[in-house]
């Protein structure tokens, strides 16, 4: 699996931060099937993602 860019998460990726191994991605979706998609998308190229946040 290769590493996840900011624009391999366009149009939902407002933001991105790297650290070494840590990625940090500010998202922006519309509802709970555009997140699940993101959450989807992110596991299948072998993210592990460890924090989510929902704002309404």
């Amino acid at each position: 699996m290769g590493e996840i860019e900011h624009d391999d998460l366009w149009p939902y990726a407002i933001a991105s931060q790297r650290t070494g191994d840590l990625s940090v991605f500010a998202l922006e979706v519309h509802d709970s099937q555009e997140f699940l998609g993101v959450l989807e998308m992110l596991t299948a190229r072998g993210a592990e993602v460890t924090h989510a946040q929902l704002l309404a």
